[in-house]
């Protein structure tokens, strides 16, 4: 018995040596060139030395955060909490790019909950624009689905004209389908406004065409 026991504390012992642990947490400065609403959450980079997880991850989040992040491991999945803590909040939203050091994990091959939301590796600072959607002449336009909901590209034209006077897209990704974007052009083809949206809850993100053409040119 006393040999029992003596197997179930060295077991146990070792298990908490290797259990794992956040031990270094770097908090890149404020990037105020993106739009906060804009960002794409994501996995920046993710490598083992050893037994170790340098973790690189980018979010946007309040101007002040000050993060204290927390882990749990179970079955594959490492669930991350941010915690932020700060004395005061600011008006403002920012961009960052959160670096971890986690140890006693041996592999890259994990799936990420951040704030109980999946985040997926990606090389984009921002999410999908409505030029990153491809389209051509076979492209069915104008569909509902068996709801009556507007699915995939619409189109509409000026009174009278060839002319596109608006395009608006609505994802079947989401549970009921939303509209994802839309743009807005004058007669002559010039863009007028884009309005994007972020998730099928959230409101639309309206974007000056000057200021759409320069998140294009700089993504």
């Amino acid at each position: 018995m006393k040999k029992f026991i003596t197997y179930w504390l060295l077991a146990m012992i070792s298990s908490w040596n290797y259990a794992q642990e956040v031990v270094d947490v770097t908090l890149s400065e404020c990037d105020r060139i993106i739009p906060p609403q804009l960002v794409n959450q994501r996995i920046i980079s993710r490598t083992i030395k050893q037994d170790t997880l340098f973790l690189s991850l980018g979010f946007s989040a309040n101007c002040c955060i000050e993060p204290k992040p927390t882990i749990v491991y179970r079955n594959d999945t490492l669930f991350l909490k941010r915690n932020y803590y700060s004395d005061y909040w600011c008006g403002c939203d920012c961009c960052f790019n959160l670096n971890l050091k986690i140890t006693a994990i041996k592999d890259t091959g994990f799936i990420l909950v951040m704030d109980q939301m999946i985040v997926k590796p990606s090389t984009s600072k921002l999410i999908k624009l409505p030029d990153d959607y491809q389209f051509n002449e076979k492209t069915v336009i104008n569909q509902s689905d068996i709801h009556n909901y507007k699915i995939g590209l619409w189109r509409y034209y000026h009174k009278n004209s060839n002319q596109i006077s608006r395009e608006e897209y609505y994802s079947e990704e989401w549970k009921k389908p939303a509209r994802v974007w839309f743009k807005d052009y004058d007669k002559l083809g010039n863009l007028v406004s884009v309005g994007i949206r972020t998730n099928p809850y959230g409101s639309l993100f309206m974007i000056e065409p000057e200021n759409y053409q320069e998140l294009l040119n700089n993504r």
